[in-house]
């Protein structure tokens, strides 16, 4: 008897429970949770296009070295032949730089490249 006095206040128990159920909330969120489904969807179909592009790698490479060559020369010609990131130092040659220069001058320059 025990199992049908426990299915009773099972029964009690999802009745009360139903009560409080708002099956209009349950729908709303199952209407949400389905149109984020249809745009995660969308989204998943249109990073997963392919676009046919063709290219040839050794061509870009040779563009690509040939814009790092143009890069060189724009530098080359903007300052005194070295490019802007080198100190200031040595910008005037290893020689004028190691006159009038302390030992402590050189090591920072170094430390500086």
């Amino acid at each position: 008897m025990n199992t049908v006095s426990a299915l009773k206040e099972a029964n009690t128990q999802q009745k009360a429970m139903m009560k409080e159920f708002n099956m209009d909330q349950m729908e709303d969120l199952f209407d949400d949770m389905a149109d984020m489904m249809a745009d995660m969807e969308e989204i998943n179909e249109c990073m997963g296009r392919a676009y046919n592009v063709e290219f040839d790698e050794n061509e870009l490479m040779g563009e690509l070295d040939e814009l790092d060559e143009e890069l060189a020369a724009e530098q080359l010609d903007a300052g005194l032949g070295v490019p802007s990131y080198v100190p200031n130092s040595q910008k005037a040659g290893p020689q004028a730089a190691a006159e009038g220069q302390s030992e402590a001058d050189a090591l920072n320059n170094m430390m500086q490249i």
